[in-house]
This record gives structure tokens, C-alpha cells and sequence, in this order.
């Protein structure tokens, strides 16, 4: 089967072209992908926008990211789609883009569970695929009795920076901490940036994202948050909880949980087994795979 990724916009978090990369090692089916604009994030690309119209004629299924656009702006013919909704674009966006999917009779997955609360009738869950023994060969500790902790905002506001900062002040009291603040990088150099971090904090409002993942896969304990029912429903599905809750107020205690080095292996093994079990590159292949050649 020929299945084509692509976003009229840019590539949500490089998902695209994780999927690529994971079924180029997973499977035998041909999983192309293209966006058609570049982000600051520089995330590898698969094909230039260029090949995207001979791509579409030869795909079995679309998979599309960040809306219906690309067909219109390719003035392409109709193909079985799997829409793939992905964080604040779906939040600002949802009912429009669920009546183009009923409309389009497209299959509608996402990457996170709160999304999928938000739109339980019209979507199923689909966690990215990752590398995770390439992750792990990335980590690089560093044994000087300094505890590093990380945090990627790409907005301050949702990923509770302000309130994250003021805990890390707060800790940096008692204990000797180091702050990893990524903002304005490259994924290339968040990622060797995080390598060398012992605890890695990531938002307390909507639940994990894709740093969390790729802090399990370097064996980092996270501390993340989430609605009520976003926590009940990964704790349902997974059967616990990966990450050290928080919320704004508790921040600075979930750090502190952490500074003992064994509730920091603890917290790294119980987040690497979930991102094993759900995030894995085969596991998320085979979930795709099934969507794909039943769509």
C-alpha cells in the first residue's frame, strides 16, 4: 500500500516524518511525506512540495496533518483521507474541521488523549511513533552532583512557564539545580540540549507532549499535568500514570520529589515502559497500518 503524509502548513512536531522514518524500518508499505512550509523548528524533511502531486496519484490513502487544505491547494482528486488533528489547531478549529471530516466521511485520529475527549464520537487516539533506541543513544548525563533540569516552551503561557521558572528558583535554594531553558532552537539542538538533563519538565495543563516522549526515550523522568479527565483517561488506557503530576501550584513540589536520584530512575523507567508500549515506532506502525488499509 502507498500512503502519503502530507500538510498544506508545516509538519506539527515533525510527526510526518517520524511516521515516515518509522515505516521505512517497520513496514513494507511505502509511506511518503511532504509540507509545504518549513518552521523555525527545522525538522528533516521527506519530499520538497514539488513531488507531492505525483505522490497523490500514486497513494492509496492520504494521510493529512493540520486540516482538508492540501487537496485544494493541489487541485488533486479524491482519496480515502485519515485526517490527523494536532493540539492548538484543532482547539481553535474543532467544528469546522469535524464537519469537513463527517462531510469527507475522512477517518479522524490524534495524537493526544485531551484532543480525543474533546471529540470522542469522531476520533481515535494515535500516538506518534519515535525512535526510541536512537533517543537513547543521544543521552549524554553529567555526574557533578548538579541536577539539570530542562523545559521547552514554545509558549510560555500554555506550557506554565512563568510558574515553572518561580519553582526552579525555589528549589535552586536548597539544592544545587542547573535551568536547560530551549527556546527559539532547532529540534536538532533542543534535543542535544535535553540529553544532559536529570529531570525534564513539560506542561501541566493539557498533558504531555512530544518533548515528554522524547525525555522517556532518554531514560528523563517528566513532570507534566493535565485536566482531570485527560489524567483519568491515560491512567484507564495505560493503566498508570507515566509522569509526576503537577499542576501551576505544585510544580515546585514535583521537582523536589525528584531530587532523591532514585525516585529520578523510578520516575525514568515508568515513563520509558509507556512510551514503549504506546509510542514505540513498530506499535505505533502497526496502528496505522491497521487505520490505513481499513479506511
Amino acid at each position: 500500500m502507498n500512503v502519503l503524509g502530507v500538510s498544506a502548513a508545516y509538519d506539527p512536531a515533525g510527526d510526518l516524518w517520524r511516521t515516515s522514518r518509522a515505516f521505512a524500518a517497520h513496514s513494507q508499505w511505502r509511506y511518503r511525506c511532504a509540507v509545504n512550509r518549513p518552521t523555525r523548528w527545522a525538522y528533516p524533511t521527506d519530499l520538497p512540495w514539488t513531488q507531492v502531486a505525483v505522490e497523490w496519484h500514486r497513494a492509496d490513502v492520504v494521510h493529512m496533518a493540520l486540516g482538508f487544505e492540501a487537496e485544494t491547494l493541489l487541485r488533486a482528486p479524491r482519496r480515502p483521507i485519515v485526517i490527523h488533528h494536532h493540539g492548538t489547531s484543532f482547539r481553535l478549529h474543532r467544528p469546522r474541521l469535524i464537519a469537513e471530516q463527517r462531510r469527507r466521511r475522512a477517518r479522524g485520529l490524534a495524537s493526544t488523549l485531551d484532543l480525543v475527549l474533546l471529540a470522542p464520537d469522531d476520533l481515535e487516539w494515535s500516538p506518534t511513533p519515535y525512535d526510541l533506541d536512537w533517543l537513547a543513544s543521544l543521552r549524554v548525563p553529567i555526574d557533578d552532583g548538579i541536577i539539570r533540569i530542562a523545559h521547552a516552551p514554545t509558549n510560555r503561557a500554555i506550557k506554565s512557564t512563568d510558574a515553572f521558572l518561580a519553582a526552579v528558583e525555589r528549589l535552586s535554594r536548597e539544592v544545587q539545580v542547573a535551568l536547560v531553558l530551549v527556546e527559539g532552537a532547532t529540534w536538532a539542538d533542543c534535543l542535544s540540549r535535553k540529553a544532559s538533563a536529570d529531570i525534564y519538565f513539560d506542561q501541566v495543563i493539557l498533558g504531555y507532549g512530544c518533548n515528554a516522549v522524547e525525555a522517556w526515550g532518554m531514560g528523563i523522568p517528566v513532570v507534566a499535568g493535565a485536566a482531570p479527565a485527560t489524567l483519568a483517561e491515560i491512567e484507564r488506557r495505560a493503566g498508570a500514570l507515566p509522569f509526576v503530576v503537577a499542576d501551576e501550584g505544585s510544580i515546585y513540589s514535583a521537582l523536589r520529589s525528584l531530587v532523591d536520584p532514585p525516585a529520578r530512575a523510578h520516575w525514568a523507567a515508568v515513563g520509558l515502559d509507556f512510551a514503549r508500549r504506546f509510542h514505540a515506532a513498530d506499535v505505533a506502525v502497526r496502528r496505522l497500518e491497521t487505520v490505513f488499509a481499513s479506511t
